[in-house]
Parts: structure tokens; C-alpha cells; sequence
């Protein structure tokens, strides 16, 4: 899916393990979803993993970002619970 944030239109999936690697090397440990600061680390996480090249903002400015635009946060949330069910109904699938 596509995001915009400040007028520039970005890639937002979750459809490789970039983005989940890329949370690991930010956050120093696995993503679990547990916190809000999980989850807009995650969403930074997937923006800098799919526009390497392109994305610019810092942490800090992105969760600024995040608060004056609940949508797109509720989206990107919304974007990541759902890959991550998907992963682990396929991992139980696979232990059926």
C-alpha cells in the first residue's frame, strides 16, 4: 500500500522481512506489538526499509507526524496486525 506523509506518497508493506529486521537493528530485540512504541517504531521501521533511499525523517519527527494524523496511523496499525496475524496463522497452519 501507499502512504503520504508531508505530500510525498510512500511504499508501506510488509510483504518481506525488511521491515521486521530493520525494527530489530532500531530496537535491539524482536517486535512483539506489545506498545504503542513498538507499533510506530514498526510503521517507521517498514517506511525506511521500503523507501531506503527516499525517506528522510528522523524517529522523533515521524511520531510527531503520527500524532497530528491518527488515519494514517490507524491504517499503518491496522496494515501491520494484519501481516502479523497472517504469519501466525501460516506458522499453525504449518504445525497442523
Amino acid at each position: 500500500m501507499k502512504v503520504e506523509v508531508n505530500g510525498v506518497e510512500y511504499s508501506f508493506a510488509l510483504n518481506s522481512f525488511a521491515p521486521t529486521y530493520t525494527y530489530e537493528v532500531i530496537m535491539g530485540e524482536p517486535f512483539s506489538g506489545a506498545t504503542t512504541r513498538n507499533i510506530h517504531v514498526m510503521m517507521f521501521a517498514t517506511l525506511l526499509a521500503n523507501n531506503p533511499d527516499e525517506w528522510k525523517m528522523t524517529l522523533a519527527q515521524f511520531t510527531e507526524w503520527l500524532y497530528a494524523h491518527p488515519a494514517e496511523e490507524q491504517t499503518m496499525a491496522s496494515a501491520i496486525s494484519d501481516e502479523f496475524i497472517r504469519r501466525a496463522e501460516l506458522s499453525l497452519k504449518k504445525k497442523e
